[in-house]
């Protein structure tokens, strides 16, 4: 018994020894492994120095040793940074910025260092993914400070996560060590980039006042930025900079605007001299002719209103410009200028042949100078253009059987005329007078007095009638047409 205990304690002994060697062997392959690795390490470290140093070409030598080593150790993140700087060595930047996010993925701390930063920082930029482009911007910064890029960048990330003031800080430093200009530019991205409420478009914009030079400073921006937050007389004070250009020129893009301001402000003269500036600049810009017209208008200067109106009919489309020489034609007919008038209709039917308000107008100038080939032609287009209009074919036929010209077919299309004004409106008082003058005996009567009953202040048809009357020896009936034409003088 004694004998089989102690051959049992021996075996113990045995066993616990094997596995006391093993474990021990087991630490030295480990540590023998990770002295190799961290020498493999170092030397690949020491490798990327010298590429570095190298440029371009020694990245493309080290490339295959690289692309070995990751394939033996697929989690090792500083090779795969490694790896990204190769590659951006190359000009091969997507497949730098795949083997940066890798390399990020495995370790999220690890060192890419600053081009690298910079690079996966402007790509993160452009899906918005702010405060990543802060940290690796910072990373960048980190290894080289005063880096205008990574400055820029970091500067777009403080501003679009709301951080401002931050922002505002790191604006005047890269301002310091790149220049305003360049700031300036910066601001004023930002006030589109970042800046979706007006109040912080107007915070950025001011910064890129600020800090410009020149014509590169936003003040019409900024004027429009103070109309929506309802600042009208810092808008005004914004917009009266951008239109006067530092060259003395006027800026036509700001007039109208500023314009209006001062109309708004109650200054309608200065507002008058802001467009004849603005005209001096660009004496061919159709808005400011039309707006300079329409407030000479507002204000009754009618004939300055009247020539700037023709000014914007010669530069504008056809169809505008027909339209503006039927306004043209309405404010001279208004003040008496009836030949003037006139040649203004044409211009405007010139322009546009179906507009009835220019052949109307036309026809009546045309009446006014007693010009009939004029009014003849407009009432016959107005008959054509308006044809269940029933006063177009009266005073067409009016004018055909007043021509003392007139022959026998001009007389019977003057009574077909009549008959479809008749048919339109059977009891149109011109179209039943002239129709009963075409007529005899108790037809013609009938016609007349017709005309008078739909018309009692028709001088012209009451007298007719009376006459007629008359001359058939209806002397009761007479009298009573003659006692409506005394009431009429005398009314």
């Amino acid at each position: 018994m004694s004998d089989r205990l102690h051959r049992v304690l021996d075996i113990d002994e045995t066993l616990a020894d094997f596995r006391a060697r093993d474990v021990a062997a087991q630490v030295q392959r480990e540590s023998a492994g990770k002295a190799d690795t961290d020498a493999d390490g170092r030397a690949l470290e020491r490798a990327c120095l010298r590429a570095e140093r190298e440029g371009p070409a020694g990245w493309a030598q080290l490339l295959p040793r690289l692309t070995t080593h990751l394939e033996a150790k697929p989690q090792d993140a500083q090779a795969w940074s490694y790896l990204a700087r190769a590659r951006a060595a190359k000009g091969e930047e997507s497949e730098a910025l795949h083997a940066a996010r890798e390399a990020m993925r495995l370790d999220p701390n690890v060192v890419l260092g600053h081009s690298l930063s910079l690079l996966v920082a402007r790509s993160l930029a452009e899906s918005g993914r702010w405060d990543r482009v802060a940290q690796h911007a910072e990373a960048a910064l980190a290894s080289q400070p005063g880096d205008g890029e990574a400055l820029e960048l970091l500067v777009r990330a403080l501003g679009c996560q709301g951080l401002s003031d931050r922002a505002e800080a790191t604006l005047s430093i890269l301002a310091q060590s790149l220049g305003g200009s360049r700031a300036a530019a910066l601001a004023k991205r930002l006030a589109s980039e970042c800046g979706r409420a007006p109040a912080d478009r107007h915070r950025w914009l001011s910064k890129a006042a600020a800090l410009g030079r020149g014509a590169e400073r936003p003040f019409r921006e900024l004027g429009e930025v103070c109309l929506v937050l309802q600042r009208d007389q810092e808008a005004l004070q914004w917009f009266r900079k951008a239109f006067q250009q530092p060259g003395g020129d006027a800026d036509p893009n700001a007039a109208q605007t500023l314009a209006r301001l001062h109309v708004r402000a109650g200054n309608a003269e200065d507002a008058l001299d802001v467009y004849r500036l603005a005209l001096g600049a660009a004496p061919d810009n159709l808005a400011l002719h039309r707006s300079y017209g329409q407030l000479l208008l507002k204000q009754g200067r009618s004939a300055d209103a009247i020539h700037e109106m023709q000014q914007s009919a010669k530069l504008a489309p056809v169809a505008e410009a027909a339209e503006l020489y039927i306004h043209v034609a309405e404010l001279q007919q208004n003040l008496g200028q009836t030949g003037e008038a006139l040649r203004s209709w044409e211009s405007a039917v010139a322009l546009d042949g179906s507009a009835i308000a220019a052949w109307r107008g036309l026809a009546t100038a045309a009446a006014m100078q007693s010009n009939t080939p004029s009014q003849l032609r407009a009432l016959q287009h107005l008959s054509r253009l308006d044809p269940q209009n029933p006063d177009w074919f009266a005073k067409l036929a009016s004018l055909q059987l007043a021509d003392g010209r007139s022959g026998a077919r001009e007389v019977e299309e003057a009574r077909a005329n009549l008959e479809r004004a008749l048919k339109l409106s059977p009891g149109h008082p011109e179209a039943l007078l002239r129709l009963g003058q075409l007529k005899d005996g108790s037809e013609a009567l009938e016609l007349l007095e017709r005309a008078a009953r739909a018309d009692p202040n028709s001088f012209e048809a009451i007298e007719i009638a009376a006459a007629m009357r008359w001359s058939q020896e209806d002397y009761s009936d007479a009298a009573a047409w003659y006692k409506a034409l005394i009431a009429l003088r005398q009314h």
